[in-house]
């Protein structure tokens, strides 16, 4: 559509150059013998201006002129297929990158489908693991209410809360060890270990 808008306007204008040149030609030619005498009395030389236009063949003027507006027109199509050209690579150009974004967009798409998907997939397992705990401290706690002085018993609880990184009642489970048998070597350990880890 603007390729055609382009041509067409070049077109018109070259058209509308032709029209000035030929009214003028055609305007001097018609000049009348009073307006070439008053051109020859004006000028340094008179009479050799009325002899020149005399000798003028018109005919050859227009016939150069339009062979000078074929070689415009032929450089201007020249032009105008190169910048065809031109806009033909840059559209290409565009159209590859455009499809670069999408294949990215949706490769983007992917991946965040797939984080969602393996997300779901191990959020059961932490609900599981953490039912599991519930359920293991749970049977330690009940132990320990049956029978107070069960060192495995805090042991095992003291060592659960650890892998749950509940270092203050793990704390406090290796201290009731202590309470009971202040020689266990193990639970002294355990409590270094702990100040070290996660002072509280």
């Amino acid at each position: 559509m603007y390729e055609f808008i382009a041509k067409l306007i070049i077109i018109l204008s070259i058209g509308g150059i032709l029209v000035i040149i030929l009214r003028k030609i055609s305007k001097f030619k018609n000049m009348p013998a009073e307006d070439i005498q008053f051109l020859a009395q004006h000028a340094e030389k008179p009479g050799k201006i009325s002899q020149k236009i005399k000798k003028i063949n018109y005919h050859n003027i227009i016939r150069s002129v339009v062979i000078k507006l074929e070689k415009i027109l032929k450089k201007l199509r020249a032009i105008a297929l190169k910048s065809d050209s031109w806009f033909e690579q840059w559209i290409q150009i565009l159209k590859n990158k455009e499809k670069e974004f999408k294949a990215k967009a949706r490769f983007s798409k992917n991946q965040l489908e797939i984080q969602q998907a393996e997300k779901k997939r191990l959020e059961p397992k932490k609900e599981e693991k953490k039912e599991q705990f519930v359920v293991e401290e749970k049977k330690y706690i009940e132990t320990i209410i049956k029978n107070p002085r069960d060192v495995r018993t805090y042991r095992s609880l003291g060592l659960l809360y650890l892998a749950q990184k509940n270092y203050k009642d793990a704390k406090e489970s290796f201290k009731q060890i202590l309470k009971i048998n202040s020689k266990d070597k193990e639970a002294k350990k355990k409590l270094e270990e702990i100040g070290k880890d996660k002072p509280t």
